[in-house]
């Protein structure tokens, strides 16, 4: 729920985002047009919960939106962030992680 929850934040004493998967991407998709926040998305090339066009519509998204950066993690499902999942994939979590440092280094007063 955490990535889902991220799209629905909007509140002044928050610098930055990070999302990791985030579902109900069609059902919550006006909420997320709305972040004016810088925003890091990381989602799964293969995560059951969103598929590839929810995907093409928040890069299609991000062209408008400079505060949107967006990275897919090729061969991976839902969950390649968590140790203790079938899906976990130890690349694409540290380069998730790397990415996440430098932006929350860039974004965060």
């Amino acid at each position: 729920m955490g990535g889902t929850l991220t799209y629905q934040i909007n509140h002044a004493k928050v610098s930055a985002l990070i999302t990791y998967y985030g579902s109900q991407i069609s059902n919550l998709f006006d909420a997320i047009k709305k972040i004016e926040k810088p925003i890091l998305f990381h989602l799964a090339e293969n995560d059951h919960l969103i598929n590839h066009q929810e995907i093409a519509s928040l890069i299609k998204l991000s062209f408008k939106k400079t505060n949107f950066h967006i990275f897919t993690y090729p061969n991976t499902g839902h969950g390649f962030d968590c140790a203790y999942r079938a899906n976990f994939s130890l690349e694409a979590s540290e380069l998730a992680l790397n990415r996440s440092k430098s932006f929350l280094i860039q974004n965060m007063a």
